[in-house]
């Protein structure tokens, strides 16, 4: 799957979670009301609302978070991958010590750290 797909997803997972939040408070706010001020409200859907709503909203946040944070790991992954494209390398030659008595020479991007193979 590629970058846009992934980034898309979370863009509306981050959009379904604000909802959801809002949602969460609302509930919350209902639930710390007295049964008079409810009874003022007295609407179709505040009468509905239960327990169970409150714990099955938390369980869908709880699930587009991780499916956001799936997202997020892809993002990373993908870019990882594609950073040795997408940069404008700056080369620096060195020496890197493999033991006390043998070196080798590299050649990596200092922005990517991209390593060339000699």
């Amino acid at each position: 799957m590629s970058l846009d797909y992934f980034t898309s997803c979370r863009k509306k997972y981050n959009k379904i979670i604000q909802y959801l939040n809002f949602t969460i408070n609302i509930h919350k706010e209902i639930n710390s009301l007295s049964i008079e001020e409810i009874q003022l409200l007295d609407t179709e859907i505040i009468r509905k609302l239960t327990l169970n709503d409150y714990d099955n909203l938390i369980n869908q946040k709880e699930l587009y978070i991780e499916l956001k944070d799936i997202c997020d790991n892809k993002i990373k992954e993908l870019c990882n991958k594609l950073k040795p494209w997408c940069c404008d390398h700056i080369y620096l030659e060195d020496d890197i010590d493999i033991n006390p008595d043998c070196s080798q020479r590299i050649v990596y991007c200092t922005l990517c750290e991209y390593t060339m193979s000699i």
